[in-house]
């Protein structure tokens, strides 16, 4: 968690863009392991808050079913999606 911010900012100058260019920050959601979600969520939210852009949940279940279901040839029928 203490790496994160700089990650961000390595991404951001690695591709030449400054904060100005983010439009919404997407972040796990859950499901998932307590402290992960925490961490996610804080740092999205302290971000989000700084650079005054929207904060986007992202479900790891649906997010998991709807790979699923564009990766079946063909199309796929109903999905179910397990972790364990």
């Amino acid at each position: 968690s203490r790496h994160v911010l700089g990650l961000v900012d390595a991404v951001l100058a690695e591709v030449g863009l400054g904060p100005e260019a983010v439009g919404a920050i997407g972040f796990g959601s859950g499901p998932g392991s307590f402290t992960g979600l925490r961490i996610a969520c804080g740092i999205a939210q302290g971000l989000g808050f700084g650079w005054s852009v929207p904060l986007v949940p992202v479900d790891a279940m649906r997010t998991l079913a709807l790979q699923a279901s564009l990766a079946a040839p063909g199309g796929a029928g109903p999905v179910c999606v397990a972790l364990d």
